[in-house]
């Protein structure tokens, strides 16, 4: 998937490519680009946008919530995503913490 970074005053946040819907510019004031993005980031105001094309982006969510960790990323294949999360996190092949 394509990936948007967006540098905010939270720190750089991940959107997925799918997610801000229209046509917007990244090279827009910083204003306008908070008002796209108002909706999938944490941070209050946007700083810069990039878009990555695509690549392998990873997080933890479990079954029946709707919290999840930030994105990781972008990785060149499936696997090295899937490794990369669970080293960040400390979590085995079972899904157990170590």
């Amino acid at each position: 998937m394509g990936m948007y970074i967006v540098e905010t005053d939270s720190g750089t946040e991940y959107v997925p490519d799918e997610c801000p819907s229209g046509y917007f510019d990244c090279d827009a004031p910083p204003e306008e680009l908070t008002q796209v993005f108002r909706s999938w980031i944490e941070g209050q105001e946007v700083f810069s946008v990039e878009r990555r094309g695509p690549a392998w982006y990873a997080r933890l969510a479990a079954p029946g919530y709707t919290d999840s960790t930030p994105w990781t990323g972008p990785s060149d294949t499936a696997a090295e995503a899937l490794d990369y999360v669970k080293d960040l996190y400390d979590i085995d092949d079972e899904g157990e913490d170590r």
